[in-house]
């Protein structure tokens, strides 16, 4: 069965914004394995930092197949990020450059996501309208 667009619309852009703030929550986790020595890191840390990677996949997935079609695009940004931040621990042993490598990274998804509410927003008046584009109103100046 098919959901409505504007249906359809409301539960993508929840969806969206749910991913957005677990990918904030990310960069928050991300920071005590930067700020904090390797042995402060708990092990609760550790793995609250792992299993919100696995549920930013899992997402990922997910709106990648939701969406529509060439909107969400960030599967392998956001697949290269995790691959490099294997634990909150290794993150505090890397080197400088490579962090602002790695916050790089992470806001270019950041720019991507907020991008895509715009895409997502076009593409469902698209679907909503068959394709066609309302028209614009002209403004005559005299």
């Amino acid at each position: 069965m098919k959901m409505d667009p504007k249906d359809r619309g409301a539960f993508l852009t929840r969806r969206l914004t749910e991913y957005q703030q677990l990918w904030s929550k990310f960069m928050e986790y991300f920071n005590i394995g930067v700020n904090k020595e390797a042995n402060e890191i708990s092990d609760d840390e550790e793995n609250t930092f792992l299993e919100l990677q696995a549920e930013l996949m899992r997402r990922t997935q997910f709106l990648k197949f939701r969406m529509p079609k060439g909107v969400f695009d960030i599967e392998n940004d956001v697949k290269k990020l995790f691959s490099q931040c294997i634990s909150l621990r290794t993150i505090h042993s890397e080197p400088g450059i490579k962090i602002h490598d790695l916050r790089s990274q992470w806001h270019e998804v950041s720019i991507s996501l907020n991008k895509m509410f715009g895409q997502l927003r076009s593409a469902l008046e698209n679907e909503m309208t068959g394709g066609r584009k309302k028209k614009k109103r002209r403004w005559w100046p005299f």
